[in-house]
C-alpha cells in the first residue's frame, strides 16, 4: 500500500501570505466581493442600456454584451492563475482598473456617437475589458479569504456574496440609479463603489503590506476623477443629444421607461424617445389627422374613444374635434412622459391643451394588461405606439394582442 499524499494548501507554490486575516478583515474582504460582483453586473446593465440607445433591439444588445462578458469572466478567471505573488496588491490594482474601465464604459459609447456614429466597436470592447478584469477579481479573492479559511469555506462565502451583489445590483440600477442619474451616472457611479473599495482595502492593509500601501494615493486618484466625470456627464449628454438631433436640447430627463428629449429649432421643435424622433411640428399633422379622421368619421357613434400609447396628446387633440366624444381614455404605461407632454408649453401648444381636457381620463398603465382586465367597450380603439424597438413595445405589435383589442369594441366600433 502506499501512503494517501495530503490535498495541497490553498496558495500553495505561490508566496505564502504575509499577513494574518483576523475575522474583522476578513468580513471587509467579502464585503468587496459584494461590491466586485455588483458593479461587474451593472457595468453589463449600464452597457447593455446605451447601446440600445443607439442602436435599438434590446433583446439583441443585452444577449450580446451579457454573453460577450460572460467569456470574458472566464477568460479574466484564466488569467488569473498567473499571478502567483502579492495577491492583495494585484486585486487593488484591478479594482482600481475595473473602476476607471467600467466608469467610463457608458460616457465612452456616447463620445463614440458624438464623435462618429458610430458605437459598435465599444460596445463589444467595453465589455470584454471590464469582464477579463471583473474575472480576476473573484479567484483573487478566493485565494486571499483562503489564507484564513479552509478552501471550501472560502469558495462557499465568496460565492454566497457574489450573488448577493449581483441581486443588490440588478435591483439598484433600474429602480434607483437609471431614473434618478440616467445611464452616463450610473456607470460613474458604479466605478466610484470599485475605487473606494480599493481605496478601503488598501487603507486596511496599509501596515502589513508596503505595496499595497503605495496605491493608496492611486485610487484616491482615481476617485477623484470619477466624481469630476459625475459633476460633468450631464454636459457630456446633452452634447451627444444635441449632434444626435441636430437642434437645441430644451428639456432631456429620463423616466423609469425611456430617456426624452425635447429640441428647438428654428422653426418647428422635436420630441425624442431613447434617441428615436417621436414627432416633429414640422410634419406631425399630416400623421395625426391622417390616423384619426378616417376613422371617426366613419359612423356618427364615436362617444367612447380609446388611445393605447400616443402620450404626446397629438392624437388626441384630433379626437377631440368631434364633439359628440363624450370621453375619450388615454392608456399610456410611462406617466412621467404624459405629464411632461401637458405641462411643456411647447408640446401644450402643439396639442392645443388634449391632455388638459375634461373629457380625457389617463391610465399610466401596460395597454396589453389592462385590457386584459376590464370589460370596457368603445366605439373607437386607436393604437399610437412607437417602432417597435424593443420587446415590450413589440408585443403589441402581435396578433395575440388586437385579438384582446377586438373583444373590446363595440358592435360597428
Amino acid at each position: 500500500s502506499h501512503p494517501v499524499p495530503e490535498s495541497p494548501r490553498p496558495g500553495e507554490g505561490e508566496a505564502a501570505p504575509a499577513l494574518q486575516l483576523s475575522r474583522r478583515r476578513a468580513l471587509i474582504l467579502l464585503g468587496s466581493v459584494f461590491i466586485v460582483a455588483g458593479c461587474g453586473l451593472a457595468y453589463e446593465l449600464t452597457m447593455s442600456t446605451a447601446a440600445a440607445f443607439f442602436l435599438g433591439d434590446t433583446v439583441f444588445q443585452f444577449s450580446l454584451t451579457i454573453g460577450i462578458f460572460l467569456a470574458a469572466l472566464g477568460l479574466g478567471a484564466f488569467v488569473s492563475r498567473r499571478i502567483q505573488r502579492d495577491l492583495l496588491r494585484a486585486f487593488v490594482l484591478i479594482e482600481i482598473g475595473v473602476a476607471c474601465i467600467g466608469g467610463i464604459s457608458a460616457a465612452m459609447i456616447y463620445v463614440s456617437y458624438g464623435w462618429s456614429h458610430s458605437v459598435r466597436g465599444v460596445t463589444i470592447l467595453f465589455p470584454i475589458l471590464v469582464g477579463v478584469l471583473v474575472g480576476m477579481e473573484i479567484p483573487l479573492l478566493a485565494r486571499i479569504l483562503s489564507w484564513r479559511d479552509r478552501w471550501r469555506d472560502a469558495i462557499s462565502n465568496v460565492l454566497s456574496f457574489d450573488y448577493l451583489g449581483g441581486l443588490a445590483a440588478s435591483l439598484l440600477y433600474p429602480l434607483v440609479l437609471l431614473p434618478g442619474l440616467g445611464i452616463v451616472r450610473s456607470a460613474l457611479v458604479f466605478g466610484l463603489l470599485n475605487a473606494a473599495t480599493g481605496l478601503l482595502t488598501a487603507l486596511v492593509f496599509r501596515k502589513d503590506a508596503p505595496s499595497v500601501r503605495r496605491l493608496i494615493p492611486l485610487a484616491a486618484l482615481v476617485l477623484a476623477l470619477l466624481v469630476g466625470g459625475l459633476a460633468t456627464a450631464g454636459t457630456l449628454v446633452r452634447g451627444v443629444e444635441k449632434v444626435a438631433t441636430g437642434g437645441q436640447v430644451v428639456a432631456a430627463f429620463r423616466t423609469l421607461y425611456q430617456r426624452v428629449v425635447l429640441t428647438k429649432h428654428k422653426n418647428r421643435h422635436e420630441l425624442y424617445l431613447d434617441g428615436h424622433l417621436q414627432f416633429s411640428s414640422a410634419d406631425e399633422r399630416r400623421y395625426h389627422e391622417s390616423f384619426a379622421h378616417p376613422a371617426m368619421g366613419a359612423s356618427a357613434m364615436r362617444r367612447d374613444v380609446l388611445i393605447i400609447g400616443g402620450g404626446d396628446g397629438l392624437l388626441a387633440r384630433e379626437v377631440f374635434r368631434y364633439g359628440d366624444v363624450k370621453r375619450l381614455t388615454l392608456i399610456d404605461i410611462d406617466g412621467e412622459l404624459v405629464r411632461f407632454c401637458k405641462t411643456s408649453k411647447l408640446i401644450a401648444a402643439q396639442n392645443a391643451g388634449a391632455l388638459g381636457d375634461s373629457r380625457l381620463r389617463f391610465l399610466a398603465t401596460d395597454g396589453f394588461t389592462w385590457l386584459q382586465r376590464t370589460a370596457e367597450r368603445f366605439d373607437r380603439i386607436f393604437v399610437d405606439l412607437p417602432d417597435p424597438r424593443t420587446e415590450g413595445v413589440a408585443r403589441l405589435y402581435s396578433v395575440e394582442f388586437y385579438k384582446v383589442v377586438l373583444q373590446h369594441l363595440r358592435p360597428g366600433g
